[in-house]
């Protein structure tokens, strides 16, 4: 998030990178961002915008619910509706390898917040649209509707306040001047 932090503080924002517990649940993680903004920010009354990439974004569209005052949501490249990746490749690393191996592969890559998210995908739950304003932005490789980690229907609360960047990864559209350009033209628009 640092280059997005450093281009929007050339515009004059003031800007907090919040980090946050990996190792729990999804409620354990919006937790733990709710405890880092109440140490940084420490107002609950000051209208802030929540910009968040990944699990972040999904973080930042719960924060109105811990008593914030979001002004506005920018989700990059957030599974808001889960991520149907991780069953894929759970499906996968069952057939492909033997239940030792499986269980060795699940210790060492899956977090628990993965589970959350693998059973919100398969839920298939009608997302609230949030109390405030929002935007989000889904990226792919190539013209496609995959980035590597979260498909486009899976980033969309609805398709009026949403961009997609095609061409660009999830792990890397941090470096993208076609990112910074939607966050900037969404913020002025707000």
């Amino acid at each position: 998030m640092l280059p997005i932090k450093y281009f929007l503080r050339g515009k004059g924002y003031t800007c907090h990178n919040i980090s946050y517990e990996h190792n729990g649940n999804l409620e354990q993680c919006i937790e733990s961002v709710n405890r880092q903004l109440a140490h940084t920010i420490r107002l609950f009354e000051t209208p802030l915008i929540i910009i968040g990439q990944s699990l972040g974004g999904l973080i930042g569209s719960q924060l109105h619910k811990h008593g914030w005052n979001i002004q506005q949501l920018i989700a990059i490249a957030s599974p808001l509706h889960g991520a149907r990746f991780i069953g894929e490749i759970e499906q996968k690393v069952k057939r492909c390898v033997n239940e030792t191996t499986e269980k060795l592969l699940r210790k060492l890559l899956i977090r628990k917040v993965y589970n959350d998210l693998r059973d919100l995908a398969e839920s298939d739950p009608e997302l609230a649209e949030p109390p405030h304003a929002y935007h989000t932005i889904s990226t792919s490789w190539g013209n496609g509707d995959f980035d590597g980690c979260v498909y486009r229907d899976e980033t969309i609360i609805t398709p009026e306040n949403h961009t997609h960047i095609p061409w660009s990864d999830h792990r890397f559209i941090l470096f993208s001047w076609r990112l910074l350009c939607v966050i900037h033209k969404v913020m002025q628009d707000n």
